[in-house]
This record gives C-alpha cells, sequence and structure tokens, in this order.
C-alpha cells in the first residue's frame, strides 16, 4: 500500500502561523500608519487654527498709545507747560530672562542699585517699572541688551520752560502724569488726553513684529489759556 505524500500536518501549522503573523504585522503597521495620518491632518488641518491661536495669545500684547497733556499757555499764548516724548522701562515677570550679567548690565543703564533691581524683578507684581521717563536715546540702550520680558513704554514727560518764574501757578504733575498741584492740578479732567490701544505680536526679545489691530485712537489733552502775563 503506497503512502500519500504530502505537506505534513506540523508544516501546515507553522505556514499559517506565519501567515497570521505576517497578517498581524501588516495590520499593526497599517494602524500605525493611520494614526499618524490622523494626527497630522487634525495637526495642519482642523487644529491648526487653535495652535495659531494659542502661539498668538503667547506674545500677544495690547500696547497703550501715549496722549500727551494740553499746553497751558499764558493770555499771549507763550508755553507755560509743554509735553515731551519720552520712554518707561517694565518689566513682565513672566517672560523675563535675566541673568547677573544682564542685571547688572540693565542696573547700570537706568542708574539704578543691581541690588535694588534684583528686589523688584523677584516681587509679586506680574508687571513692574524700572524707570519712568527716560530719554529716547537712554531707553533705546537698554533694549540694546535684547533681555527677554524688558519692554518700553511711550509716553509723554512734562517739561516747564518758565519753571522758575511761574511755577507757583502752573504746578506741576507725578510720574503716572497727572496733575498734583496748582493749574496742573485744577484743570486736571481737561488737560488729560484718552490713551489709545494697539494689539501687537511681539517676539521673544520684546521687538514688536506685527501690529495687529487698531484697538481704540489716542485723545490729546485741551490747552488751556489762563489770563497771565509770563513777561510780568
Amino acid at each position: 500500500m503506497k503512502m500519500r505524500k504530502g505537506i505534513p500536518k506540523v508544516g501546515k501549522l507553522e505556514i499559517r502561523l506565519e501567515r497570521w503573523r505576517s497578517f498581524l504585522i501588516q495590520g499593526l503597521l497599517l494602524s500605525g500608519f493611520l494614526v499618524l495620518g490622523v494626527r497630522a491632518f487634525w495637526l495642519q488641518g482642523i487644529h491648526a487654527n487653535f495652535l495659531q491661536q494659542k502661539g498668538e495669545e503667547r506674545y500677544s500684547r495690547v500696547l497703550p498709545i501715549p496722549a500727551s497733556r494740553g499746553i497751558i499757555r499764558d493770555r499771549n499764548g507763550q508755553a507755560l507747560a509743554i509735553s515731551i516724548p519720552a520712554v518707561s522701562v517694565w518689566a513682565n515677570r513672566e517672560d523675563l530672562e535675566i541673568d547677573g550679567a544682564q542685571r547688572i548690565a540693565l542696573a547700570h543703564l537706568l542708574n539704578e542699585n543691581p541690588v535694588e533691581i534684583a528686589r523688584r524683578l523677584k516681587g509679586e507684581d506680574g508687571v513692574v517699572y524700572l524707570k519712568r521717563q527716560l530719554p529716547l536715546d537712554e531707553a533705546q540702550r537698554v533694549m540694546d541688551l535684547k533681555i527677554p520680558g524688558i519692554y518700553l513704554q511711550h509716553g509723554f514727560h512734562r517739561a516747564y520752560p518758565k519753571s522758575s518764574e511761574m511755577a507757583h501757578l502752573v504746578g506741576f504733575t507725578d510720574a503716572d502724569d497727572k496733575g498734583q498741584e496748582g493749574v496742573e492740578l485744577t484743570y486736571q479732567a481737561q488737560l488729560q488726553g484718552l490713551a489709545g490701544a494697539r494689539r501687537v505680536i511681539r517676539d521673544r526679545a520684546g521687538h514688536v513684529i506685527e501690529d495687529v489691530e487698531n484697538i481704540r485712537s489716542p485723545r490729546q489733552g485741551q490747552d488751556v489759556l489762563l489770563s497771565v502775563d509770563a513777561r510780568i
């Protein structure tokens, strides 16, 4: 009696296992590629706007547009109090990245004690004003340090051409440009302007790289004409 030739049962089982293993590996690879494809579609498509919004929120800031105070004049129109451009230096502690050498250099440019600058930067307030009413050239040297989290705020500084003769009448303003005495205080509501606002995008160094929108235009303060003659 002749034996029928063929593949042994053990061999057939091994072939089935190899095929099953091959199908499993192919299925896993296909599933992996499918997951990656869905993830890429989500990030680049549906989720792209969300990521862009979060990125813009990280570096988006609403900055004030300063409004100058009105001019105080005598009855002949001669200016007794004017506003000239000046800059304030401030820090946002959430964005701040500063080392010891940069802190010393910053204090030197601001003519402040490095220990005092360090103390103020470690405070609890998120926004810290380091120096107000700096000349433009000095403020630019501060920005040349390129310290992330250190920013400039443009504004105005009050000046009095006839300060010695009319100081008792005209008065003065404080660091926030608000009247404290004399005409500056009496006519505060009229002299003070209304600051505007704009939304910008900053880079990590604090430089404005894009103006997003003008939220509100500034309104300058009204002039005040006095009945006195500065020449007398």
